[in-house]
């Protein structure tokens, strides 16, 4: 079936869906109905965004969704469960009112437990312009790694100010 109703989840299977030219799980999730990537590059269920992006049950890219789906390779994707009324602690669910919350978890598909992936910007230019951008990820059941810099003299910033808010929050927790 490619697509499975229980209770608040709601589940894709992704390969019922790709046409085979998705790179990204951004461009599996534009095929699945009822979801939608922003101009953001945030993700939309039915009109509401998704507070939280999880890889078998657990937190990537610290539950942000933009960074997942410019990122995640789509040829991992096996499942993807949208679940609505999300509550971070599941007995809290039906006390408090989860309506607008919506999360997804992404079920690898299998074999696909440990992989790095990512992409290398690099490009040097007139002037002595350069500029040398990697992002690269690794995933496993039991660890997540990220590797991201930037490097150039073109002006472009390495961080935006929400990526320097999120990492200077993350740090603080820490």
């Amino acid at each position: 079936m490619p697509v499975t109703i229980r209770g608040d989840t709601i589940i894709y299977n992704a390969d019922s869906f790709n046409t085979g030219t998705e790179r990204k799980l951004g461009d599996v999730l534009k095929n699945m109905p009822g979801i939608e990537i922003n101009d953001d590059g945030r993700i939309e269920v039915e009109g509401k965004e998704v507070t939280k992006i999880t890889v078998e049950g657990k937190d990537f890219f610290d539950g942000d969704s933009k960074l997942a789906t410019q990122n995640l390779p789509a040829n991992v994707v096996g499942k993807v469960q949208v679940l609505r009324n999300f509550s971070e602690v599941d007995q809290l669910r039906s006390v408090t009112n989860n309506e607008d919350n919506i999360a997804i978890n992404i079920s690898l598909k299998s074999g696909k437990d440990k992989f790095w992936f990512g992409e290398i910007t690099a490009g040097a230019g007139n002037e002595d312009r350069f500029i040398v951008a990697p992002k690269l990820f690794y995933y496993a059941k039991d660890m997540s790694m990220s590797i991201l810099g930037n490097s150039n003299n073109i002006g472009d910033p390495p961080l935006s100010r929400r990526d320097f808010y999120r990492f200077r929050r993350r740090i603080r927790k820490s």
